[in-house]
């Protein structure tokens, strides 16, 4: 169902924000603490607009949950865009 797929994407945000990525972990000290707060700003990002989502479904609100659906794709490719390497990995 939409939920339990919704569920594990909050979950997959949840653990992915705890991942400190390559590219972060090579940066200079003051830049890594700011590009870490940043990176995982984006996750909490993510699952408050999966809690969102979830209450959007359960309303019915389809439309609404479409669209943060977008929201949370957007903040995924600026976030893969700025903190993955080329190769595709963090």
């Amino acid at each position: 169902s939409s939920l339990t797929l919704l569920g594990q994407l909050e979950m997959g945000a949840i653990a992915s924000k705890q991942v400190v990525p390559d590219t972060i972990k090579a940066m200079p000290e003051d830049d890594r603490k700011k590009a870490l707060a940043d990176y995982q700003g984006k996750f909490r990002s993510i699952v408050r607009d999966c809690l969102d989502m979830e209450d959007q479904i359960n309303a019915g609100d389809n439309s609404k949950a479409a669209a943060t659906l977008d929201s949370i794709l957007q903040i995924e490719d600026a976030g893969h865009k700025e903190y993955r390497k080329p190769n595709g990995r963090g």
